[in-house]
């Protein structure tokens, strides 16, 4: 018995100071989840207040909702390390304690697209736009994928 004993207080010396020593090291990670949650968020945010023509306080309530699981948003509808600018139809998320800026801006024809990190406003000019027109004819009677139209399941 005093084996068993022994080997389960070495068991949980062991495990104990384990977990321990593991809460102490610093997380590398944390660097890329922020940078990853600021370029979903000014993704978001950008399709939300520029393809979606949603109010700020839209956004954070629906599009950033879930962003809880992951630490949460980077700030409020009534400001945070965050900035929009209405003439260029972009977003930037982030910079100092909330990870590298990430900026989304909205082209022409396709929505809003996340920019590298690095990239800054000045270099929307150079990202896509399609200036390819819509497809001829109600959509609604074109065929998927051209069009609205999806044929009944069977």
């Amino acid at each position: 018995m005093s084996r068993s004993l022994w080997l389960i207080c070495l068991y949980w010396l062991f495990g104990v100071a384990g977990q321990c020593a593991l809460a102490d090291e610093p997380d590398h990670l944390e660097a890329n989840r922020k940078m990853i949650r600021n370029g979903v968020q000014a993704v978001l945010m950008c399709n939300g207040l520029f393809t979606s023509h949603r109010t700020l306080e839209q956004v954070f309530e629906q599009e950033l909702a879930y962003l809880f699981r992951f630490g949460g948003a980077v700030g409020t509808a009534s400001g945070g390390d965050y900035f929009v600018d209405h003439e260029r139809r972009a977003v930037g998320v982030g910079g100092d304690t909330a990870g590298a800026r990430i900026h989304a801006a909205f082209r022409e024809g396709i929505s809003c697209v996340v920019m590298a990190p690095g990239q800054g406003l000045d270099d929307i000019d150079s990202l896509p736009i399609s200036t390819m027109p819509p497809p001829a004819g109600d959509p609604g009677t074109i065929p998927w994928p051209d069009g609205d139209l999806v044929p009944p399941v069977r």
